[in-house]
């Protein structure tokens, strides 16, 4: 049996309580709000039987952007404890045929036939909500040509940005989004996107590489979350390459370098999140799409195992106390002279700081004289010249 341990909540018992207790989610496809984590909660998913998909969420549509492509159930499925994701090129007579085994092709399809693709993508449940550790498992075979990028990502439960948006609360960690085309194949690129602005999210990345290709070998992908940053790694190597062309190392991502605010950080942080695995078949010019007259071999993503452990934000941790203060207050400047051992002058004076002293002390006292002394001096000087006027007038008389 799985020891995948869900947390299962129906939406009356979610309006009951906010506590969430170690069980099962509701699957997505029929949760009409996300829960409310508030305990400390842990997730292991072994793919070690069929029931192990109970509570994903499998896509069944077409593709949003590529019309040649559908993404579908049958490209998803449970085999000797793995989880296995197959995108293949099929050629069809016409459209609405099905897409089968049987008509999976890797050389381009004759003239006379349609080209269409296969692919998978499942969510879980919110399975994540503040402080997390997610490990995952996975190899990815991509037959070494362009065409495919395989992910394992996380996305919280806010509207996903467009452009001219600002004000959200959008959050998504891309843990590894590998590109098969050769030169990208080399490389684990991790990114954030944590809130909109004009042109649509806000984003940083981290790139790492050592020359060779990461295609057809196991690795773990780890995403650890704090209150101060974001952490990745693969195989236990910190992810801390810059995505630009120098390749400076940096340190993991915080929200300085997504220029939000810490409290935009942990609000985005604190909402609820779910893991995401899929193959999508590339249709954008910068991602290196197949042509349909491109050979396009069957790619597969296997999964083998998913840990996760964490717990929700605390109130404080979400919104940290400040201290208000009235004023500023100015650290004291060190003398530089210690006091003299036997002198009365006080510690940290010296006979600078005592001239100081006297010399502000003199000025206070010459400023006291002038304004009592000054009236007194005029009165006098004007009592004198009166009486030697009075002198003047009885002399003449």
């Amino acid at each position: 049996m799985p020891t995948f341990h869900r947390l299962r909540l129906t939406s009356t018992a979610v309006l009951a309580t906010s506590a969430v207790v170690l069980g099962a989610l509701a699957p997505v496809a029929t949760a009409s709000e996300p829960p409310v984590l508030s305990k400390p909660y842990e997730w292991t998913e072994d793919f070690d039987s069929a029931d192990a998909l109970d509570g994903w969420l499998i896509f069944n549509q077409p593709d949003y952007l590529n019309k040649n492509v559908t993404v579908t159930p049958d490209a998803v499925e449970v085999r000797d404890g793995m989880l296995v994701i197959t995108t293949a090129r099929h050629c069809i007579e016409k459209d609405g045929d099905p897409l089968t085994d049987a008509n999976i092709v890797e050389t381009p399809c004759p003239e006379n036939m349609i080209t269409r693709y296969t692919t998978g993508r499942l969510h879980s449940d919110w399975v994540a909500s503040g402080f997390f550790t997610v490990n995952v498992r996975a190899k990815f075979h991509t037959g070494g040509v362009k065409g495919v990028r395989s992910a394992i990502w996380m996305q919280n439960d806010q509207p996903a940005c467009h452009a001219g948006a600002t004000d959200s609360s959008y959050g998504e960690l891309d843990i590894i989004e590998h590109y098969s085309w050769p030169w990208r194949s080399k490389h684990s690129p991790a990114t954030v996107h944590f809130g909109c602005n004009e042109s649509g999210t806000i984003r940083d990345g981290r790139v790492f590489s050592e020359g060779k290709d990461i295609a057809e070998n196991w690795h773990t992908w780890t995403l650890q979350t704090t209150t101060d940053d974001l952490r990745f790694s693969i195989d236990g190597k910190p992810i801390l390459h810059e995505s630009g062309p120098a390749f400076d190392e940096k340190e993991h991502i915080t929200p300085a370098d997504l220029n939000i605010s810490d409290e935009k950080y942990r609000e985005i942080l604190s909402r609820p999140y779910r893991l995401i695995l899929n193959q999508y078949v590339e249709v954008k010019d910068w991602a290196h799409p197949a042509s349909d007259s491109d050979p396009f071999p069957v790619r597969q993503m296997f999964v083998d195992s998913i840990t996760l452990k964490g717990q929700p934000f605390t109130a404080e941790e979400l919104n940290p106390p400040t201290t208000p203060t009235d004023e500023p207050t100015t650290p004291a400047t060190p003398t530089d002279e210690p006091p003299v051992p036997g002198s009365s002058t006080p510690t940290g004076q010296n006979s600078w700081t005592l001239l100081g002293g006297a010399f502000t002390a003199i000025i206070g006292a010459l400023s006291v004289f002038t304004l009592v002394a000054l009236p007194i001096i005029g009165w006098l000087h004007s009592t004198v010249q009166l009486n030697a006027l009075l002198r003047s007038i009885s002399f003449r008389m």
